[in-house]
């Protein structure tokens, strides 16, 4: 399931959730929307990862302040659908939020392995 399984009531709702969200934060979606540029334009003019991580690292205190909506967002979100919709991962996340998944390419690898002497 995707969240094309979800009924055109749940899309219409879930759209109507997410317009208001975005108009309820819109002021933290735009700093978090031009931090995100700054790092992206910092990565292509050749920054130190570092530097990069420092510009993202000022949208932290944002992401902090938005966390509890977002929960709020995907609590009210889950209640419009079913139980089989929720396991398949329907739940779209709240804007400004990471995408559902996590990392792409799934999660980071782990220590390398130890050599036997």
């Amino acid at each position: 399931m995707t969240a094309d399984s979800l009924t055109d009531a749940q899309k219409s709702q879930v759209h109507a959730l997410v317009d208001a969200f975005t108009q309820a934060h819109a002021p933290q979606l735009d700093s978090l929307r031009a931090i995100m540029e700054a790092a992206r334009s910092a990565r292509e003019a050749g920054k130190t990862p570092d530097e990069v991580r420092a510009i993202m690292q000022t949208g932290k205190p944002i992401a902090d302040e938005l966390a509890p909506a977002r929960k709020e967002f995907h609590d009210t979100v889950e209640k419009l659908l079913t139980s089989a919709q929720i396991a398949a991962g329907c739940v779209p996340p709240a804007p400004g939020g990471p995408p559902p998944g996590g990392r792409r390419g799934g999660p980071p690898p782990g220590p390398p392995p130890m050599r036997e002497r």
